[in-house]
């Protein structure tokens, strides 16, 4: 992996660092496009398995754990909520003909 040295007279080189150091990854367009994405040294550790993810911390209360975001990330979903909640257990419901 190259390395690029920062300079203190570069303020947007310096800008960007400190977003992505304070916001999480930050992606750069150019023209138009993502090309790139800049991430914390943590961040690529913990991507690269070198380090592990820190754990949440726990809720305080029902609500804020509802409101916690899910990490759906390889969950079967038919695993989790059984083979006849699936989205071939119901007849199609067919909107041309006359109700019965």
């Amino acid at each position: 992996m190259g390395v690029l040295y920062s300079k203190a007279d570069d303020p947007g080189l310096d800008a960007a660092i400190e977003r992505a150091l304070a916001e999480g990854p930050l992606t750069i367009v150019r023209p138009g496009k993502p090309s790139m994405v800049m991430l914390s040294a943590t961040d690529y550790e913990r991507l690269r398995g070198e380090i592990s993810a820190p754990q949440a911390p726990r809720p305080r209360n029902l609500i804020e754990a509802l409101l916690r975001p899910v990490d759906t990330v390889g969950i079967d979903l038919t695993e989790a909520i059984g083979e006849r909640h699936g989205p071939n257990t119901r007849k199609p419901v067919d909107f041309d003909t006359e109700p019965l």
